[in-house]
């Protein structure tokens, strides 16, 4: 319950939850760490199916109409009928020997294609109906001696506004891609590898030396940039009005001022915070890493 923070219900599951949940349209859906994917009934926790994938599924799943996309590690992307299970298509895109333990999410654009990034720097947008794959675009490409050099994996999810998609890479750029053409709009020099939020013409981002960044979306433009948390292991940004939420590995929260960056307050939650807030309204629901949930209310 959000208001009291009383147990509805719980499911306990034959292996462990490695991405998710993902909750739309009256289901659950989760990736586990025996590279399964299982539907929950949201009302109650019931298991629908469960389905073997080739790879564990460390981003998110997408719930999409009638279909639960999945990305597995290794590079590949399921369609499932959330009804019966059963298996749509699977795209083969492959992946590096050697990639970061982050994934990006699918992204659904007009109930036509899923745009996905993979650890290769590549894009890929697939007919959501049939998996075929209707066009990829290099976003980043790897250089280096070695292979950590060389990675340049797309952990961020897609940001889709109108007709322009906002992407960033490991060791590569954050820019604006036009979906008509696939062409960059702009785009600068970024090491990214979790997800961004826009709010108007804003980006705001976390880099991967935990440097917090607000750019404009239209030009690239940095507005400005808080290097007060480096090295805190910062989640991804949160927007919560004029205001951004942050947790770190300490187990801190911290609110900055989304116009300049300046930090606002933080709180101490009592285990790291590996995984980004929730907002709603004046309330953070914060998850630490020794499972606890707390609720906090900001003035």
């Amino acid at each position: 319950d959000k208001s009291r923070g009383k147990l509805l219900w719980s499911k306990k599951l034959n292996h462990g939850v490695v991405s998710g949940p993902t909750v739309a349209s009256g289901f659950i859906a989760l990736g586990t760490d025996a590279s399964t994917l299982v539907l929950l009934k949201q009302a109650d926790g019931t298991k629908l199916w469960q389905q073997k994938l080739s790879g564990e599924v460390l981003s998110k799943p997408v719930i999409a109409g009638n279909k639960v996309i999945a990305k597995t590690i290794d590079g590949n992307l399921y369609a499932f009928d959330t009804t019966k299970g059963t298996k749509l298509w699977m795209s083969d895109h492959g992946a590096p020997s050697l990639i970061l333990k982050a994934s990006s999410s699918p992204v659904v654009v007009d109930n036509k294609l899923a745009l996905v990034g993979y650890s290769d720097g590549k894009m890929d947008a697939v007919d959501l109906q049939t998996g075929r794959l209707v066009w990829q675009r290099s976003i980043a490409y790897a250089s280096g001696a070695s292979d950590v050099e060389r990675l340049v994996d797309i952990d961020a999810d897609p940001i889709i506004r109108g007709s322009v998609a906002y992407l960033a890479s490991y060791q590569g750029y954050v820019g604006a891609l036009s979906l008509a053409d696939g062409q960059f709009v702009w785009r600068k020099p970024a090491s990214v590898y979790k997800n961004m939020a826009i709010d108007g013409n804003t980006i705001y981002l976390t880099d991967s030396e935990d440097v917090v960044w607000s750019i404009n979306r239209q030009n690239g433009q940095v507005n400005w940039k808080q290097v007060a948390l480096k090295a805190r292991g910062l989640t991804e940004p949160v927007l919560m009005g004029e205001r951004i939420v942050v947790g770190d590995k300490t187990g801190l929260l911290h609110i900055l001022a989304a116009q300049n960056g300046e930090l606002l307050s933080r709180a101490e939650v009592g285990g790291a915070i590996t995984i980004a807030p929730s907002v709603t309204g004046k309330n953070i629901y914060v998850m630490s890493a020794n499972g606890k949930l707390s609720r906090f209310s900001v003035g």
